[in-house]
């Protein structure tokens, strides 16, 4: 016979330290209030409690992180912290978990998903501070969480709408496949160097290919518009030389270009 319910809340001093500006904690906090099935709150006391985290409400092999852990109750209330020095370790948070209780041996059912804040955690493996449609070198061969890789890959804007709002179609308007619903595309950057856009200032893109960085003259700005100027060194012979040999590109590297998708 079920002697025990209980209500539930879940996350919020983690909350309040995030908010604090401290460092991310890889805590989770566990609040709520034990009931008789009288309606009565349990007694005051210590009580087993064993805390068990399932990938699904039903089923499957769980990770316990409280088990058994020793709770002081007051007129029902408790609180757990989850994780931490001294505790089982949590599993990684980048997924949906479903936590299951036991408090004195009783099993209380349905199983409980955790939402909001305890996902705060997931901000450790999360790019929250870059921005969407940010591009960046990545050491690998394949795309990553949050990212794809650069490779003119057609995308709905229904699907990606962040994405879309930030590069439109910059890159491409969807139609290089026959998937009706794309409406755009991801910078194609295979086999391409990428420089910083002008802004139209329109400045010399070819003035470092004329120039060999085993014989570079010394530069400066002389004429005071913030742009560097030959001073020494024979331009004329130095562009002759790089003309001839287009030698002028340093040993490089092939690296895949992920862009932030959400």
């Amino acid at each position: 016979m079920r002697r025990f319910q209980l209500l539930l809340w879940i996350g919020g001093l983690m909350m309040a330290a995030a908010v604090a500006g401290a460092q991310i904690p890889r805590e989770i906090t566990i609040q709520g209030q034990l009931f008789k099935t009288s309606g009565e709150p349990l007694a005051d006391g210590d009580y087993d409690m064993t805390i068990t985290l399932f990938e699904s409400a039903t089923g499957g092999n769980g990770t316990d992180v409280c088990a058994p852990c020793t709770v002081p109750v007051s007129r029902g209330v408790f609180t757990v912290i989850l994780g931490g020095i001294g505790r089982p370790p949590l599993p990684a948070m980048d997924r949906q978990y479903w936590v299951q209780f036991s408090v004195s041996g009783e099993q209380l059912i349905p199983r409980m998903a955790l939402t909001a804040v305890p996902y705060a955690l997931s901000a450790l493996s999360t790019p929250v501070d870059v921005p969407i449609g940010a591009i960046m070198a990545f050491a690998g061969k394949k795309g990553y969480d949050y990212y794809k890789a650069c490779t003119g890959e057609a995308l709905s804007s229904k699907e990606y709408p962040e994405l879309y709002a930030v590069i439109d179609t910059t890159w491409g308007n969807g139609s290089s496949d026959d998937d009706p619903s794309t409406d755009f595309n991801l910078p194609d950057l295979r086999g391409v160097f990428l420089r910083g856009d002008d802004g139209g200032v329109q400045r010399d893109q070819d003035l470092h290919a004329r120039i060999l960085s085993s014989e570079m003259p010394s530069i400066g700005d002389l004429d005071g518009d913030g742009y560097p100027e030959l001073v020494v060194g024979s331009y004329q012979g130095l562009h002759s030389q790089a003309m001839a040999s287009r030698a002028t590109d340093p040993p490089n590297a092939a690296v895949l270009y992920l862009i932030r998708v959400k």
